[in-house]
Formats: structure tokens, C-alpha cells, sequence
């Protein structure tokens, strides 16, 4: 008997981003300041609270948690890309608000967010969310492609190696359960010809 495979529920998709999020705020900033954890925590409930709720309002409208994480595709990756190109801009403005009501209320800047470890964190906090999306996706596929023995397995060709060949490809490949394994591809196009598509000729 075949037991459905649960996904995560998107709350906990949801929390984990958030805590993904605060995770490469917490890197950017320790290097920054050289591993020195007095500097690194220094305002840090600021940082915290913006990034919650800058980060929250974004995965929230973008809907990032929403799809199934072992599904992972270009379109969601780019999603994440743009909402982490504006939570980038929000904690520069925030960086820029601080710094005038410092000066005009206590004559100095309020430390938040260093311009550096801004941007550290976009690159950092890419590279984590969507690496450990891939991650999945891949632990996910290598697991559930042992359930069928290879031997057992029918080799099958698709035709067409554009958008509709590959996605009739994933709907075959990534499926749990699936005694289909796709061997080819068959195209009219020349130049196509003897070029590996996802790991396909």
C-alpha cells in the first residue's frame, strides 16, 4: 500500500524562512564586527523586529511558503530573489531613518545595520533559502528513486525537449513512486541535437 507523502505545513515553511532570515542577519553582522559577540548583539532587538517584520509583510505577499518545498522551481527561486531585493532596501531605509533621529535626538547614529553587513546578508540570505529548498529537492529525489529498483524501472523517450517535453519529464521523474524512467529526448530542432537536457540527451 502507497502512503500519501506529507508536506511540510506552509506556518512551518513560513517559520523556518523567518529564522532562515535572522540566521544570515546574525552572520552578516558577527562578520562584521570580527566574531566580536558584544558588537554583533548590540541593538540587536531592532534588527530582529524590522527583520520580522519586513521579511514577514514580503514572504506574505509574495506567498514564498506557499508552494511544496521539494517542488522548488526557477519561478519560486526568483521570487525569493526579488523579495530579499526589497527587504534589502527596506533595512537601508531603516539604516537611513536611524541615522537622522540619531543625530537630531542623541548627536550620533543609532547602530543598526552596517552598509556592509546590508549587503553581506543579501547574498548570504539568498544563498541559504534557496540552497536549502535545493537541498530538499534533492535529498527528496535521490531517497524515493532507490524505492523502485532502476532495473525495474520503464525507459521511456519524450518527444519534444522544450518547456512541454521537460515538464511532462518532471511530472515523470518526480513522482515518488514512478517505475518511469525518461532516457531521451526526441526533437526536430538540429541544433538540439547530442545536447544533455537535464542530464538527458
Amino acid at each position: 500500500m502507497r502512503h500519501p507523502i506529507k508536506t511540510l505545513p506552509r506556518g512551518l515553511v513560513f517559520f523556518l524562512d523567518i529564522s532562515c532570515v535572522l540566521f544570515c542577519l546574525f552572520l552578516s553582522r558577527i562578520f562584521r564586527h570580527n566574531f566580536d559577540l558584544s558588537s554583533a548583539f548590540r541593538n540587536w532587538e531592532i534588527v530582529v523586529l524590522s527583520a520580522v517584520i519586513i521579511n514577514g509583510l514580503l514572504f506574505y505577499c509574495f506567498k514564498t511558503y506557499y508552494g511544496i518545498v521539494r517542488y522548488t522551481t526557477i519561478k519560486d527561486s526568483f521570487k525569493i530573489i526579488t523579495t530579499n531585493v526589497l527587504a534589502t532596501i527596506g533595512y537601508m531605509l531603516i539604516k537611513l531613518a536611524l541615522a537622522s533621529y540619531g543625530k537630531i535626538a542623541y548627536g550620533t547614529d543609532i547602530e543598526y545595520l552596517s552598509w556592509v553587513s546590508i549587503f553581506v546578508n543579501f547574498f548570504i540570505v539568498n544563498f541559504a533559502l534557496i540552497g536549502y529548498r535545493a537541498t530538499v529537492r534533492y535529498i527528496y529525489k535521490a531517497y524515493f528513486s532507490g524505492l523502485v529498483n532502476s532495473k525495474e524501472k520503464m525507459k521511456i523517450v519524450v518527444y519534444d525537449s522544450g518547456e512541454y517535453g521537460l515538464s511532462t519529464k518532471r511530472v515523470i521523474t518526480d513522482s515518488a513512486y514512478s517505475n518511469m524512467s525518461v532516457v531521451a529526448f526526441l526533437d526536430d530542432v538540429p541544433n538540439k541535437k547530442n545536447k544533455p537536457v537535464e542530464g538527458v540527451s
